[in-house]
Parts: structure tokens; sequence; C-alpha cells
């Protein structure tokens, strides 16, 4: 009876492979279902940035003036008293401005995108969005409707943010001529 009990302790090699294989699957199986989730549980965070972001560039963009022919001192619009607006065909920075620092008004931010990312608070957005990726178009559109039109009351911004996980938001606000 001793020699038999010798016998049964311990698994034979059959059953470890057995119990292996049964291991392999299993842990195959739980990290194919979790992995995914745990990929997705970034999302959220990666959309709180991007509005982060997007809100934080349009705030800035609509501080600033309507059009670089806007005379504050007189208090005189451009578009009315003889003064004339940016020409559609030529919203981006003017020539003396050699970046975001010195954007006066708000079509110097056409065109504007992550390249040149220093945000108008010194602060350099790459050392807080990183891998954050975005693109700025500056547009007439006096009647809000989204087209390109009516050259003196309002300019339309838009931004896209993208996240390091590739997904895109639209980002859009309105800056009218008074």
């Amino acid at each position: 009876m001793s020699a038999n009990k010798r016998a049964q302790q311990g698994f034979s090699l059959i059953e470890l492979i057995a119990g292996i294989v049964i291991f392999a699957v299993a842990v195959s199986a739980m990290t194919g279902v979790l992995f995914p989730h745990a990929r997705k549980s970034v999302d959220p965070v990666y959309q709180v940035r991007a509005a982060e972001l997007g809100q934080s560039l349009l705030n800035e963009i609509l501080g600033k003036a309507f059009d670089e022919q806007t005379d504050y001192t007189t208090g005189r619009r451009c578009g009315e008293g003889g003064t004339s607006c940016t020409l559609a065909g030529a919203l981006g920075p003017d020539v003396a401005e050699a970046g975001v620092n010195d954007f006066d008004d708000v079509d110097d931010y056409d065109g504007y995108t992550q390249q040149q990312a220093q945000l108008d608070n010194g602060v350099n957005y790459n050392t807080l969005y990183r891998n954050f990726s975005f693109t700025v178009s500056v547009a007439y559109d006096g009647d809000f409707n989204g087209v390109n039109d009516n050259l003196t009351m309002a300019k339309r911004v838009d931004i896209a943010i993208t996240t390091p996980g590739g997904e895109t938001f639209q980002f859009s606000g309105y800056k009218g001529n008074f």
C-alpha cells in the first residue's frame, strides 16, 4: 500500500500538459475580452482633452479683433466709412506677423496648424497635448449658413482636433463685425 501511495504523489506529464493548455486558452480568452475595453477606457480622456484644446483655441481666436482694418481708435469697423475688410482670398497671417504671438485679428489664424503650436499664453501646446493635432480655418459667413459670403458681417472659425487615437472633433464659432 505504501508503494502505491508513493506512485500517486504529484501529476503525470499528460495532466500537466492538459493544465497548461487549459490555462493558455483561459488567458487568451481573457486578454481578447479585456484589451479592447482597456483601449476604449482611454477614449473619454482623449475626448475631454480634445474639448479642452478646442475650446482654448476657439477662445483665443474669438478674443481677437474682427479684421486688420478695424480701427478701434475711431470706432470705425471695416466695411464702413471707406475702409474695406480683408479680401476673402487674403485671409491668414499678415506680412509683419511672424508667429501666433503677433496675430491680432481672427483671420490671421486661417491655416494655423499643430506645427505652429504655441498658444497665446506662451505655453507650448505639445507639452500639454502630446500627439494631438489640429487645423484652423477661417472664412467669411455673414448669414451664418456655412457658405463663404458677405465680407463684412461675420467670420466663421472652424477647428478640427485629432486625438492620438485618430478621432476628429470639430469646433466652430463666429466673430461678428461689431
